[in-house]
């Protein structure tokens, strides 16, 4: 095997050499670019924000590293069955007195060890650049590598789609290439599981399938019949994974073709908005459609000044300023997904002195990084600035929109960043916590104005002087989103008030006049809903009913949901599927245990089960036979129906061979 092993290595380092210099010049370029970045910072020039400082989450390296590994470790994979394929080479190959499962244990070593020459070795340079001290502005955790470290892991996974797809006795325009649609597959399921121990567990089941299959189908030189009883149902489950994404692809572009236009029910959804006179309407959007403006009457919404219905274009300056804050005390977690988990570990908030300041989560606190030196200079806290990062009294989490409003279960303050100083412009109780914060957003109205929640009361501020003050009712958690309009011509407010989920409880607005409620208006509610129509009815016939079936288990993983409508659509796709896949079988006269595993696997599978069903097995002639007259497959020595026989051959009087009869 040693000697297979530096063969393979010999003919194909060139493929990992190709790839170790495409990759690392992207790498480079990113490298390069980002300290050129720095110093046009250090200059106050422009700039990125939040993750545009951590190279670790640059979108290029993620979608580099997404792309550039798996296509490498598919044409490593492939390249390695393609150069062989020629018949007699083929052969020469695997009468070598060795067996096939250590021929393609050689080749397999060899292929991921070129594999990690040519992906792993510049990713781990890069890393190791971007995490060592003095080269990247920006805070780092060990988490925020995840992401790329899901997407190197891939390459096993499509290495061996690319071996399969070279192995397959099967046509490029069929269903030869389906296991690199597999691949694709493989990698979106451990981008979308919210944890990252789950994601390496789909990265290595999918590259143990495809790995089984690849191994099976490299022992009977790519066809289904002989291959090992563990090879065949990987090679079922490895071509499944590709038909269920082509399924649903190709269904989905025909019903979009031919049926959305006729059958899609109408979709509405709606919010509600406030004009600056205090007016409250509803906006109505329908599947792309212009949206209708409607005051809460039904009728349409109407300007004051002429009289006539607004249009949307119009509301842009009729619409009212307003403070946002969304209340938190604490009592329960925020959960990321591992994909969008590093993005929340940290909040840029620009240059500022000559330093990169940074809202650093697993701190509580703002962080700043030198420009020139790229390392850390000193933390801000509530207690003021300190040139290292030591624990002691923090700000709350998470920040919130406004990151130079930062606030402690007591006080809030606002940051200034030129003079690395927080001060105190509101206090609270211990009893009565602040729950958020945030300031006027309007380029039109006073920047100054700041609204407070805290446990029972709202507060609206004037820099340090309290304007007024409101019962915070209904309270917090059922409403914890929270709005102050600042209304035209007055100095009157609306508060509104947002249920943390829509259902049946609705939104309430109080209308101030010097700080006292006039008015309540609570809005009828409008719940949201997903209508299952037409086109989700065609689109359910191709879904696998088996993902269906797990919904439960998916919802645990925090997995975009599917709709338990599709569930009967689906057991009715694979019905239709069973009955094709059974009629198959007995015509090509499968065996009673072979029917009854293909059907379980449709049933299971639904149409993509059908479509693998298809792909694997190989679909001999039939010709009538000469004792029953019934048709019979050619590859058998007796005939299904009768047992009889094929005759051989009339003689021509070519034949050099004796007869065996």
């Amino acid at each position: 095997m040693k000697a297979l092993f530096q063969k393979e290595w010999r003919e194909n380092v060139k493929l990992a050499v190709l790839g170790f210099i495409i990759y690392g010049l992207l790498l480079l370029r990113l490298d390069i670019g980002y300290v050129g970045e720095l110093k046009d910072l250090a200059q106050g020039i422009g700039g990125r924000g939040g993750e545009g400082w951590q190279p670790l989450l640059f979108k290029t390296f993620l979608q580099g590293t997404a792309f550039l590994c798996p296509l490498l470790a598919a044409v490593l994979g492939w390249f390695q069955i393609h150069n062989e394929r020629h018949r007699d080479l083929w052969s020469f190959l695997v009468h070598r007195p060795v067996t096939r499962t250590q021929i393609f244990l050689a080749k397999a070593g060899a292929g991921l060890a070129l594999y990690l020459l040519g992906a792993g070795l510049p990713f781990l340079l890069y890393v190791g650049w971007a995490i060592t001290p003095g080269h990247v502005a920006a805070p780092f955790e060990w988490s925020m590598l995840q992401p790329a470290c899901a997407m190197l892991l891939t390459g096993p996974a499509f290495y061996f789609a690319g071996m399969l797809t070279g192995l397959r006795q099967a046509r490029w325009y069929a269903s030869r290439g389906v296991p690199l649609v597999s691949g694709i597959a493989v990698s979106v399921c451990a981008a979308i599981v919210p944890h990252f121990w789950q994601a390496l567990l789909v990265l290595i089941s999918g590259a143990a399938i495809l790995g089984f299959a690849a191994w099976g189908s490299f022992r009977t030189n790519g066809y289904y019949c002989g291959q090992p009883k563990v090879a065949k149902p990987a090679l079922a489950l490895g071509l499944v994974l590709g038909t269920m994404v082509i399924t649903f692809i190709g269904v989905g572009l025909l019903t979009k073709a031919f049926l959305e236009r006729w059958f899609v029910a109408p979709v509405e959804w709606s919010h509600y908005a406030m004009l600056k006179d205090g007016t409250v309407y509803r906006e109505i959007d329908n599947n792309g459609r212009p949206a209708k403006l409607l005051d809460l009457k039904g009728g349409p919404l109407t300007s004051r000044k002429t009289g006539q219905p607004l249009t949307r274009q119009e509301l842009s300056g009729e619409s009212a300023a307003s403070i946002l804050i969304h209340v938190y005390f604490g009592d329960w977690d925020w959960h990321f997904s591992y994909f969008k988990k590093p993005y929340s570990l940290f909040e840029g908030m620009g240059p500022s002195g000559g330093a990169l300041w940074y809202y650093w989560a697993r701190y509580a606190k703002v962080v700043a990084f030198d420009l020139s030196n790229r390392r850390l200079m000193g933390s801000l806290g509530p207690g003021g600035f300190s040139q290292r990062l030591v624990p002691g009294e923090s700000f709350d989490y998470p920040p919130g929109e406004m990151l130079d409003l930062l606030h402690t279960p007591t006080k809030l303050y606002r940051l200034n960043l030129a003079d690395r100083s927080a001060t105190a412009i509101f206090s609270a109780p211990a009893d009565d916590p602040i729950g958020g914060a945030a300031v006027l957003q309007s380029a039109e109205e006073d920047h100054s104005l700041t609204a407070v929640a805290t446990r029972h009361f709202i507060c609206l501020l004037h820099g340090r002087e309290e304007i007024w003050k409101a019962p915070y009712e209904p309270g917090y958690p059922a409403y914890d989103n929270i709005a102050v309009y600042r209304l035209e011509g007055t100095n009157d407010y609306a508060l509104w008030l947002t249920p943390a989920r829509r259902g049946p409880l609705p939104d309430r607005i109080t209308y101030l006049a010097n700080g006292h409620a006039v008015r309540i208006l609570e809005l009828p509610t409008h719940p949201q809903s997903l209508v299952f129509d037409a086109s989700d009815k065609v689109l359910s016939f191709g879904t696998a009913p088996v993902l269906i079936v797990l919904d439960r288990a998916l919802a645990s993983w925090n997995v975009p949901q599917i709709p338990r409508e599709a569930l009967w659509f689906g057991l009715v796709g694979a019905a239709i599927s069973i009955v094709v896949g059974v009629w198959l079988g007995r015509r090509y006269s499968f065996d009673p245990p072979a029917q009854l595993g293909w059907a379980v696997f449709i049933l299971l599978f639904g149409l993509p089960g059908l479509l693998a069903f298809l792909a694997v097995q190989e679909w001999p002639a039939r010709e009538p036979c000469p004792n029953c007259g019934r048709l019979r497959i050619v590859t058998r020595e007796h005939c299904e129906h009768c047992q009889a026989v094929f005759r051989p051959a009339e003689p021509t009087g070519t034949e050099i061979f004796e007869s065996l009869c």
